[in-house]
């Protein structure tokens, strides 16, 4: 019998956001936690930007492809209600082929909203 880890590819890439920002400095704490639908497994960022906005960041394996898939929401709301991916989230997803583009494209959100300093 052969298994097929859907959580692995979100896994990398979780593992290179926190290399990236070993040694950040950032007022915002990071919450990380797992994104889960049918058919995509993945992990969720979510965080309170400065002024007090929320950021949320949902990535895993594309559910038809080997691409990783990157979910992005801004919306004060979203720390209420959980870690759906919104039809706004899903309209305006980028889709990455490899882990390391995932990687630099959620560190780039990240020091842009969150006001990260390395």
């Amino acid at each position: 019998m052969k298994f097929y880890d859907k959580r692995k590819m979100a896994q990398k890439v979780l593992a290179g956001v926190l290399a990236a920002f070993k040694d950040a400095a950032c007022d915002s704490a990071v919450v990380i936690g797992s994104y889960a639908n049918q058919r995509e497994q993945g992990v969720s960022l979510s965080a309170t930007t400065e002024a007090g906005d929320a950021l949320l960041i949902i990535f895993s394996e594309n559910r038809s492809s080997n691409e990783i898939v990157v979910y992005i929401d801004r919306e004060s709301s979203i720390l209420v209600t959980g870690h759906e991916v919104t039809d706004e989230m899903y309209d305006d997803r980028e889709l990455f082929e490899t882990t390391e583009e995932a990687v630099k494209a959620i560190v780039k959100t990240m020091k842009e909203e969150l006001n990260i300093i390395q």
